[in-house]
């Protein structure tokens, strides 16, 4: 599968424990690859550990001018 989440800087609220339960029964039948993460270096471990059994594999975002998140995928 592969996915442009626009942006997942948090995990934590309603959004995000949809896209990480979608994620976790997508990796149950394949690789998944997410683009636009926003993800710093502390995410994908955190998802790690949400979805035991499941390794994470990451370039993390960069930051932009206005401070914001730029790119990242997993």
């Amino acid at each position: 599968m592969f996915w442009n989440v626009g942006g997942w800087r948090a995990l934590s609220g309603l959004k995000t424990g949809r896209k990480a339960r979608l994620i976790s029964r997508s990796t149950d039948k394949g690789i998944v690859f997410l683009a636009e993460t926003r993800w710093g270096d502390e995410v994908p471990g955190l998802l790690m550990q949400q979805l035991s059994g499941r390794r994470v594999l990451h370039t993390p975002a960069k930051v932009t001018e206005g401070l914001g998140f730029s790119g990242g995928v997993a």
